[in-house]
């Protein structure tokens, strides 16, 4: 499980953190609608929505939030798995919103 994120000041569409994603990682892609919806060639890959995230560095909270026009909403049960399992991060608060 990935958690695929990035400023949005370089990254507008979700599809293109997406299209990042499989160039770093070698797997195939295909663009449905250049720059806002690509499709993953990898059957083993599902993505499971998107959001915005937002960090306050000095109250070490991290807060998800929104959506993905193209992808749908982020599971939030999913996030909260991911969030538990990484040891890296656990000093990290982190807030599930809409």
């Amino acid at each position: 499980m990935w958690l695929v994120f990035g400023p949005l000041s370089k990254y507008r569409y979700h599809a293109q953190l997406v299209h990042k994603c499989c160039v770093i990682n070698d797997i195939g892609y295909s663009w449905v609608k250049k720059p806002d919806l690509i499709e993953v060639l990898d059957n083993e890959i599902e993505i499971k929505g998107g959001g915005m995230i937002k960090f306050d560095k000095n109250k070490q909270i991290l807060e998800f939030g929104g959506h993905s026009t193209a992808y749908g909403k982020f599971d939030k049960v999913l996030l909260e798995e991911f969030w538990s399992n990484c040891d890296e991060v656990q000093d990290i608060r982190i807030l599930i919103g809409t």
